[in-house]
């Protein structure tokens, strides 16, 4: 084995640490976000960097009056009953005592 194999192979563990990791996070915060509590919100936009591949989709909704908004960056956007067309409506879940702090649940979405 050269010394260009071990790059090679260092580089795909570093890859699958990385997918992981990603993998694990998006997995507890979903997990947390099941009980937070829940208010209708809106897509202002959706940025899409590849065709049907990345999509950023920012929205915004209010809690007692004050206006938040936050951003869903999913690579690939796997969200099968998120529409991230502009103007839809969504239900956002936020964290109590910090409302600031948003996540968008697919089980949520209709």
């Amino acid at each position: 084995m050269g010394f260009r194999d071990y790059i090679e192979v260092g580089l795909l563990a570093v890859i699958a640490t990385i997918g992981v990791k990603s993998a694990i996070t998006r997995w507890i915060r979903t997990h947390l976000a099941k009980h937070w509590l829940a208010a209708d919100g809106q897509i202002v936009y959706t940025g899409n960097w590849l065709p049907d591949l990345l999509w950023e989709p920012h929205y915004c909704y209010t809690v007692d009056g004050v206006y938040y908004s936050g951003r869903f960056w999913k690579s690939p956007f796997y969200r099968k009953n998120l529409d991230p067309t502009q103007g839809r409506s969504v239900r956002i879940r936020y964290r109590p005592g910090r409302p600031q702090a948003s996540y968008l649940l697919d089980s949520d979405q209709v």
